[in-house]
This record gives structure tokens, C-alpha cells and sequence, in this order.
């Protein structure tokens, strides 16, 4: 794909932190400073984020949203931002370079906001909130398999087959919706073998009845390997350090979701589509929302944030 190399992003490594003694949560007095307006250096309000530090969220489900980042002042910003771990500062920094490129090779061949970016499992999902963050189209599926013990013909008696159908209409990702929106539908897992990704695609076109001519299909790590304008230091980060040692589910707000799994139906908790929907809009990584804020940080001072 025929596109222009992007500006990386690198954080400062000597970040300065609070002191140690100050604790922020509640109603506490954020310290003056001279580089914020006397307006922002007032007393704010700030609850729950991450371990630390605490800041405002929107009150579903402890999740932090781009509007709620929309309305922090700078002070807050620059706070959180020197209490947030370096490690997921680097994770957001390389996502956002990824995800830079994927939507540039996009518009370039659907043309921006032709398409509807579906983000397959946990794996692609940190490089979709980026794309969402930049104004993409995502939809995000849980979808996970056991390799091991998972044939098509099971899948066909999955009892989440109605519930997720639902689930996928509700999210816009429907044969009508699609055509209706003209969108080309991209599929995008993170692939080793392939076999989960095959096993997504019988699920997303037999069962679950997506039109094939609507949907095509990437894998996250072709896309990075055959990418000339991402550093080998960026791949390899990227594809082993970064997303093998490191929990993806930690950073997404996308559930580990098994097709093989009958603990959560034979539960009760998933009962109806609605239970369903509710159970993955619950979830939440646990440094998810650090993750997040990093993003949208990355992204707005580069001029990119929806």
C-alpha cells in the first residue's frame, strides 16, 4: 500500500512525578503551577482511574471515554500523565504509530469512512481503539477458540449463536447495516497459524450470516511484517515483546470470549442477547483505562484525536 511514513512518538523519560507524600482522590487541593490558569488550579473533584492516579470517569462502568478526556483541564492532564507507568506510556506510543499507518493504508484504498474496522478477539483490539480514537468506524468481537478441540460442526450448536447475533446487530454490523452504510466490512485478527482466524470467518459468514462480498480480511501481523514504514524495532516490540509477554486483555476493554466456553450460559449469566451485551460492555482491563487516557494523549498532541 503506497503510503507515507509517519512521526514517531517518544515519551520523556525523566518524568516528574508528585511528591510522595501528596495523595490525590476525593476532594483534594491539586498543587498551584505556573504554567495553568489560576481557573485550573482550583480545587477538582477526581475519583477511581487506575492505581494511580485518580481522575474523572464517566460513571459507566468505571470506564474512561474520549469525552471524558475532553474535559480535563491541562493541569489534570499533565498529572496524570506523570503518574501513568512508562510501560504502557511505550505500549500506547507504538500502537498509535501502528495504527497511523493501517488507517492511511484504509483511506487510501476505501477511502475514509468507507469502511468498518472489526476488531477479532483481544489481540488487535489496543490498535482499533487507536483507529477509533482517530475516527474509524470499529466494532469490536470477542471471539476465541480452543484449537485443540474446535471443529466447525460445534460451533454450528454454540448457544451464543442467537445471543451474539444480536450482540453484532446491535453493535451495526449487520448485512442490512453494512449495505445501507455502504461500508466495506475489514475484518483484522492477530494470526499465527491462522486457524482461529478461519474458524472467525466460518462463524461470521455460516452461523452468524454475514455476506462474504461485504467483508475481507487482514491480519495484524502481515500488515506490520510487510510494512515498509515501520522500524524493525517497532515490529519486534510490537509482535513478541509487547503483545506476547504482555497480556492484551490487560490493556482492551474486550472480554476474553470463548465459543467453547459453557460456564458463563450454564451460569445464568448470559441468558438473552441483552445479557450478553451487557457482559462485554462491562468489561474492562484492568490498566484499560491508563491505556486509553495515553492514547488520546499521543493522539491530541499530534493533532489526531477525533
Amino acid at each position: 500500500m503506497n503510503i507515507a511514513p509517519v512521526t514517531r512518538y517518544n515519551y520523556p523519560t525523566n518524568l516528574q512525578l508528585p511528591p510522595k507524600k501528596q495523595t490525590f482522590g476525593g476532594k483534594k487541593e491539586i498543587p498551584q503551577s505556573s504554567n495553568v490558569e489560576n481557573k485550573e488550579s482550583k480545587k477538582v473533584t477526581l475519583t477511581q482511574f487506575f492505581s494511580i492516579p485518580k481522575i474523572k470517569m464517566s460513571p459507566q462502568n468505571g470506564k474512561f471515554f474520549l469525552q471524558d478526556y475532553k474535559k480535563l483541564s491541562s493541569l489534570e492532564k499533565s498529572f496524570i500523565d506523570a503518574n501513568i507507568p512508562t510501560e504502557i506510556k511505550k505500549l500506547a506510543a507504538i500502537n498509535v504509530e501502528i495504527g497511523t499507518i493501517f488507517k492511511k493504508a484504509f483511506d487510501e484504498k476505501y477511502g475514509s469512512g468507507n469502511y468498518k474496522f472489526i476488531s477479532l478477539g483481544t489481540s488487535p483490539a489496543c490498535i482499533a481503539k487507536v483507529l477509533e480514537l482517530m475516527g474509524v468506524d470499529v466494532v469490536y468481537l470477542p471471539m476465541s477458540y480452543s484449537h485443540s478441540t474446535c471443529t466447525k460442526q460445534w460451533l454450528k450448536k454454540s448457544p451464543y449463536i442467537d445471543f451474539y447475533k444480536s450482540y453484532m446487530k446491535e453493535m451495526g454490523l449487520s448485512n442490512e447495516n453494512l449495505k445501507k452504510e455502504g461500508k466495506q466490512g475489514i475484518i483484522c485478527d492477530y494470526t499465527v497459524s491462522g486457524r482461529s482466524l478461519e474458524l472467525s470467518l466460518f462463524m461470521l459468514k455460516e452461523p452468524l450470516g454475514l455476506d462474504e462480498n461485504l467483508l475481507e480480511t487482514y491480519t495484524v501481523n502481515d500488515l506490520i511484517q510487510n510494512s515498509e514504514f515501520l522500524s524493525d524495532e517497532v515490529k519486534e516490540k510490537y509482535l513478541s515483546e509487547l503483545l506476547r509477554k504482555e497480556k492484551a486483555a490487560d490493556f482492551c476493554d474486550v472480554p476474553h470470549f470463548s465459543f467453547l466456553d459453557n460456564k458463563l450460559f450454564n451460569s445464568g449469566k448470559i441468558n438473552s442477547s441483552k445479557s450478553l451485551i451487557k457482559y462485554f460492555r462491562n468489561y474492562r482491563g484492568k490498566s484499560s483505562n491508563a491505556y486509553n487516557f495515553s492514547v488520546m494523549q499521543i493522539l491530541e498532541n499530534q493533532g489526531k484525536l477525533s
